[in-house]
């Protein structure tokens, strides 16, 4: 987590060890990210730590429509904006909202409208983080793609350059 710029202590990490109960081989090595609305657990994603899991996430198989990180700041009453990106930890970093992909389901939107706050979204600069520009266009939001040279998101910006120089871009 130091790597990612992340005080591991601000959040109820978990990492999963191995153990002799086979369901849990798939999440041997894994940073598991929870996620919280309303002070309850809705989800967890995760985070292969290890570079032997042939997927990078992993989560659990539960209807993912209405799951978003950072619902708390869709009701913060403020006119910076509400910055509306892929991953966990690209919104850490904005104290903004991801939407776990690069497509945002109906009931997100939703969720995402009642926030007052104007919404920009920072897509992914690889693989199919476009979809998720389309869609904001389409929906009347901003989008922003920062100066942040090969970096693939924020948070790989954020410690590439530093907080300030990628929020600044």
């Amino acid at each position: 987590l130091a790597s990612r710029q992340i005080d591991w202590k601000t959040r109820p990490f978990h990492l999963v060890a191995k153990d002799s109960h086979p369901s849990n081989e798939k999440w041997y090595g894994r940073l598991i990210i929870p996620t919280f609305k309303d002070d309850k657990l809705i989800f967890w994603q995760g985070r292969d730590l290890t570079g032997l899991h042939t997927k990078k996430y992993l989560s659990p198989p539960v209807q993912r429509d209405n799951i978003l990180t950072g619902y708390e700041h869709i009701k913060q009453y403020t006119k910076d904006p509400l910055y509306i990106v892929e991953g966990w930890f690209d919104a850490y970093h904005l104290n903004g909202v991801a939407v776990y992909g690069n497509k945002l389901t109906a009931n997100q939107t939703t969720w995402i409208n009642k926030s007052n706050r104007p919404k920009v979204v920072i897509p992914d600069r690889q693989g199919d983080g476009h979809l998720l520009a389309i869609q904001a266009l389409e929906l009347g939001w901003s989008i922003s793609t920062p100066d942040i040279g090969s970096c693939k998101d924020v948070n790989d910006a954020i410690v590439k350059y530093g907080e300030l120089y990628t929020r600044m871009s």
